[in-house]
């Protein structure tokens, strides 16, 4: 284990192993005991590693450590999954309200799609929030997701009507005009 942590850990500094087991590398990385090597192993993922289906458990394992950096990284490497993140579905709903930032959250539920339609309601509550980038994130990820209901369709029209932001209330605007026009 130890020459996976070291290998990890110079790859994850972009020292690149030798490319015919790069990938079995990598898996390993995601079941190592050490975290960082855990972290390290995701955000090769996150920055551009393949996303294998069979580094999944690995990556939503990583999202559950106690780290908030090592929840960030997760949440990032799990928006190059898409749709095929549906196992994370509830971690990022949760991840949603704890210390990982909204907008990375939003941003990788965004990137599911419609596959996200149960994360809604989590959604529609960070919607008020104080930071614009936020709400345009939220905007954006109610956009993604594509389900025109009466209470997307209210906060949309809410937004557009009291946003403080100019750019907020444009942006509640375009996205409310293409749910309707789905």
């Amino acid at each position: 284990m130890e020459a996976v942590r070291s290998v990890i850990l110079m790859w994850g500094d972009g020292v690149l192993p030798d490319p015919s087991g790069a990938l079995d590398l990598l898996q390993r990385g995601l079941e190592h005991e050490d975290g960082l090597v855990r972290w390290k192993a995701t955000a090769m993922i996150a920055d551009g590693a393949p996303a294998e289906d069979r580094f999944l458990p690995g990556v939503c394992a990583v999202l559950q450590e106690a780290d908030t950096g090592a929840r960030r990284i997760a949440t990032a490497a799990l928006g190059r999954y898409g749709p095929r993140a549906a196992v994370a579905l509830a971690d990022l709903r949760a991840a949603l309200f704890s210390d990982v930032p909204p907008h990375e959250v939003l941003r990788t539920l965004a990137a599911r799609g419609p596959a996200a339609v149960a994360a809604l309601p989590d959604v529609l509550a960070r919607a008020g929030h104080p930071d614009v980038l936020v709400r345009q994130h939220v905007l954006r990820t109610l956009g993604a997701i594509g389900a025109p209901t009466p209470e997307v369709l209210r906060t949309l029209e809410r937004i557009e009507q009291g946003d403080d932001r100019p750019e907020v209330r444009e942006l509640a605007a375009t996205v409310r005009v293409q749910l309707l026009d789905r």
